[in-house]
């Protein structure tokens, strides 16, 4: 290990010798969870059992350290000494030092540059590998990033066991798949540089398992294609027999013995014929590093010299953002201006409707500067349809929509001899079909102002009874928006922990985030929003950590809940430091920290 000065262990703690097979090294580590991680990968004769070396009981991790004192003789970032002196300065007030340790890490690993001698200058991602090879008395050993509790009270282990794997890293089948990602349309560069990354890191993919429903394993029926591995080409049903799968997908194989009449698969073998290829398949951007990238891998599998099968085009969406969180709720101002400016558009074409005897009318003008201006909603139109058909819906409701309007704008802005009806009317009727397809209602009720339903009858007023419909279609989604924002509330706030220590009642740790100007009560009933149980808020006591750095980290004695801990005052109240992501509370006229975690019990 480049850097390492000195190996340290304890002599409190129990190790244990775990002989490796075949060659008889022997590991040293404590005795839980290394060792007996160990025992489960293959590193010893019995499975489960390790002999024991010296000691007493041991720890969660290997008891072994190893000392290296500083990363500049080994490798150097001009962002690891800012992160450092935070992580020093975290270290002296007692905060959280896993966020601060996170940071030098990640900067680290994707920004370090080698100084050891053979890797100078070399990026610390891009040497990973080479020098995993050059530990030739390496062995790879796996264990859970932190500890793993079962239900049943067991700490969990990583096990070796036997498994079927898709070697998406073999050199031929990665250079098919990338064949097919460079005519594929994927719609933004983002998604292609996913798919490329993907692809280049992407090698043995467990493609079995052992319970659940699914389709057997054709060479070892004991065990079921995994889910991924099996729904990648599901565009077609998977109902028949493999020999009528082979008739209707590969033009050369015979008919299949079968009690399927052959003018049906036939039938069947012209349909796929006509629908395939995939001209786009359109899913989550989060699926590109694996069930994307296995979708092009078995395409090319089952149709290596027969492209025209391959896939077309992958649209990956993205997730709307609020509050820099996935959600789909419009509660934000950029929501509420858009409704405005819809609104504002309507009541335009009301006006223009009404008033469409004063606009001035006769044969155009020939070509000037203000004429230029409106027409450029034919070349709008054009742009708008384009994004459409690539599926850049944001795209095309700027250039449909945004950019139209200004055009409006712009013309009634400067055509002092007044708006041509013709070029007016012309306008509201491409806005109205450029708008359809995300706006469809009000569009559809603009063009019934239009008469273009064929009926010049103007909508009649709709009855009670329609009212009463709607309503009732949209209160659930009105329910919805308010209850997430009385959880989630409109302003920014810092996530806490809320902990009830409370033995057998259900009720569980979770999370909420604490804002500006909270109460008591108010932090109580965002609990109560995200906790079911909690039927009866009176019945609530929420308290704070004496020792907000230590307090959260000592195990609870039953029977005193309440031990090393303060009552929360109703009329204490948080306030919320968010540079910092601190929270701190005004009590009594003084302001505490009350670290990251709070804790609450139901009397």
């Amino acid at each position: 290990m480049f850097g390492q000065t000195q190996l340290l262990g304890a002599a409190r703690h129990e190790y244990r010798g775990v002989r490796r097979r075949p060659n008889g090294d022997v590991f040293i580590s404590t005795a839980r969870p290394p060792a007996r991680n160990m025992s489960y990968q293959g590193f010893t004769k019995e499975t489960a059992v390790v002999p024991v070396v010296h000691g007493d009981p041991g720890t969660v991790r290997t008891g072994v350290v190893t000392s290296v004192p500083s990363d500049a003789a080994v490798m150097t970032s001009p962002a690891l000494g800012t992160i450092k002196k935070k992580r020093s300065r975290a270290r002296t007030t007692g905060r959280s030092l896993a966020e601060a340790k996170e940071k030098v890490y990640l900067k680290g690993f994707y920004e370090g540059i080698m100084l050891v001698e053979g890797y100078e200058g070399q990026k610390v991602q891009d040497v990973k590998k080479p020098i995993q090879k050059m530990m030739g008395e390496a062995v790879l050993y796996m264990e859970p990033e932190k500890q793993i509790m079962s239900r049943s009270g067991d700490q969990c282990v990583v096990a070796l066991c036997d498994q079927w794997y898709l070697d998406y890293g073999d050199e031929e089948w990665k250079a098919q798949a990338n064949q097919v990602l460079k005519s594929l349309e994927t719609f933004c560069d983002e998604t292609r540089k996913n798919f490329e990354a993907t692809l280049a890191w992407l090698k043995e993919h467990a493609c079995s398992r052992t319970y659940g429903l699914g389709t057997r394993l054709p060479w070892d029926q004991q065990w079921l294609i995994e889910s991924l591995s099996d729904s990648t080409i599901y565009m077609a049903y998977y109902t028949m027999t493999r020999e009528v799968w082979d008739f209707i997908f590969f033009k050369t194989s015979p008919f299949p013995k079968t009690t399927v009449p052959k003018e049906h698969l036939q039938k069947l073998r012209r349909e796929f014929e006509y629908w395939y290829p995939v001209d786009v398949r359109v899913s989550g951007k989060d699926l590109v590093p694996n069930h994307l990238s296995y979708y092009l891998y078995n395409h090319v599998a089952m149709w290596p010299k027969d492209s025209g099968k391959w896939p077309q085009a992958v649209r990956a969406n993205g997730h709307l953002l609020l509050n820099s969180e996935k959600d789909a709720n419009f509660v934000e101002t950029m929501a509420d201006a858009g409704i405005l400016r819809l609104f504002t558009w309507l009541e335009w074409v009301k006006e223009m409707m009404a008033n469409q005897g004063s606009l001035r009318t006769g044969p155009r003008p020939p070509p000037s500067t203000l004429t230029r201006v409106f027409a450029k909603m034919n070349a709008g139109v054009l742009k708008t349809e384009q994004h459409y058909d690539r599926m850049m819906y944001k795209e095309a409701l700027k250039s449909g929509f945004f950019e139209f309007q200004a055009a409006k704008d712009k013309y009634r802005e400067l055509a002092m001899e007044g708006m041509h009806r013709d070029l007016v009317f012309r306008f509201i009727e491409l806005q109205t079909l450029l708008l359809a397809p995300i706006c469809p209602h009000l569009c559809d009720y603009t063009w019934g102002l239009l008469a273009k339903k064929g009926d010049s009858r103007p909508p009649g007023k709709p009855s009670h009874c329609t009212i009463y419909k709607y309503m009732k279609r949209v209160m659930p989604f009105v329910a919805m928006i308010k209850e997430n924002l009385e959880k989630k509330g409109p302003r920014p706030g810092v996530p806490v922990s809320i902990v009830n220590p409370q033995p057998s009642n259900g009720l569980f740790t979770t999370t909420v985030d604490i804002r500006q100007g909270d109460s008591r009560d108010t932090v109580v009933r965002r609990l109560a929003k995200i906790n079911k149980l909690i039927k009866d808020l009176s019945r609530v006591k929420l308290m704070r950590y004496e020792d907000p750095v230590l307090g959260p980290r000592r195990v609870p004695i039953l029977g005193r809940e309440e031990q090393g801990k303060l009552p929360i005052a109703d009329t204490s109240t948080f306030s919320v430091h968010l540079a910092e992501r601190r929270v701190t509370l005004a009590d009594n006229g003084l302001s505490v920290d009350i670290g990251d975690t709070l804790v609450y019990l139901v009397q």
